[in-house]
């Protein structure tokens, strides 16, 4: 096989590579937004309702929303570590 065409695939494998990092923060970043929306409306939920046992119910959800949001953030550094 010849150097050019050597080059040419190894720029292809390592384009792919790159677009599928890409996509993958993309679908991160939406993960990412529908979680925020989910907490802000479970908080809005929160503020309303007068239940205890409800309360402590919306809380405890609330509080797995933002641990899987900032588990989310924390991976997308990760990729974006990867790239510089």
């Amino acid at each position: 096989m010849g150097r050019k065409k050597l080059l040419k695939k190894l720029g292809e494998f390592f384009s792919l590579d790159q677009r599928a990092r890409q996509r993958r923060k993309d679908e991160l970043k939406d993960i990412l937004a529908r979680l925020k929306k989910k907490e802000c409306e479970l908080r809005e939920r929160l503020e309303r309702e007068t239940d205890d046992d409800r309360r402590r119910e919306l809380q405890s959800k609330i509080e797995i929303v933002y641990q899987q949001r900032k588990k989310g953030i924390g991976m997308l550094k990760e990729l974006r570590d990867e790239e510089s």
